[in-house]
């Protein structure tokens, strides 16, 4: 479909489009959870769904209620510390940027298609807690469900690359979500659930090949059969 003749090329709304009917059945939810992660049993009426996610902005406003001026500028400092606290804890994320650095200054693989820039001084690092904090605020991810175990986490593309501005704490957009992913599940008090992320690409094998991706699949952080594309939905779709 098409207005004046114009092909509607956004991600946003082809990812609505084809996200559409799993909003209208919960079996579809749930077989999907299951594909991307065969630990994981939900059944239909216990996944639920969202598309474009901002969880942690969600969560703040959830948290400050109805708070005011200097009683929210409190509240939002309290936040920030705390994921800055969550962010440096051992065995959390306190690592990352030595990561990134090692896994940037391996020689790439001959099909690669892009590396990982190693990380400036202020990148990866909590030194600036108001930068973490409004990377970690701002992050949108496109398709999210929630199972008893499992906060499952998507980003979806078409024609546009994998985000990645140095200019922010957490430059790469698929670390990022999972980055905040984590932290969120900590505030929330749900460790225990696992983050599952995973990706919808026009070319899966094409995917696999960009930097961002192979950092994810190294760190074990992201299957490579996650790795979907718009037909492996189609599939799923009721």
């Amino acid at each position: 479909m098409s207005i004046l003749g114009i092909n509607n090329r956004t991600e946003n709304w082809k990812t609505a489009y084809e996200f559409a009917p799993f909003f209208r059945d919960g079996n579809a939810c749930a077989k999907l959870a299951r594909t991307l992660d065969e630990g994981d049993s939900p059944t239909g009426n216990e996944v639920k769904i969202e598309l474009f996610w901002k969880g942690m902005r969600d969560y703040a406003d959830k948290e400050f209620g109805s708070e005011k001026d200097e009683a929210r500028k409190a509240k939002q400092q309290e936040l920030k510390d705390k994921c800055t606290e969550a962010y440096c804890a051992k065995g959390m994320f306190s690592g990352l940027s030595d990561d990134i650095k090692k896994f940037s200054q391996k020689p790439r693989n001959q099909d690669a298609r892009g590396g990982l820039r190693e990380p400036k001084t202020q990148n990866y690092v909590a030194c600036n807690p108001d930068g973490l904090w409004d990377n970690l605020y701002n992050t949108e991810i496109d398709i999210v469900l929630e199972t008893p175990g499992r906060l499952l986490i998507g980003e979806a593309k078409e024609e546009a690359g994998l985000g990645a501005s140095g200019d922010y704490v957490l430059v790469h957009q698929l670390i990022r979500q999972f980055v905040m992913a984590k932290i969120l599940l900590h505030l929330a008090g749900k460790e225990t659930k696992k983050v599952v992320p995973f990706l919808v690409v026009p070319n899966a094998d094409e995917a696999k090949k960009t930097g961002q991706v192979r950092f994810m699949i190294s760190q074990q952080w992201l299957k490579e059969k996650n790795v979907l594309t718009w037909g492996d939905i189609r599939r799923l779709q009721p």
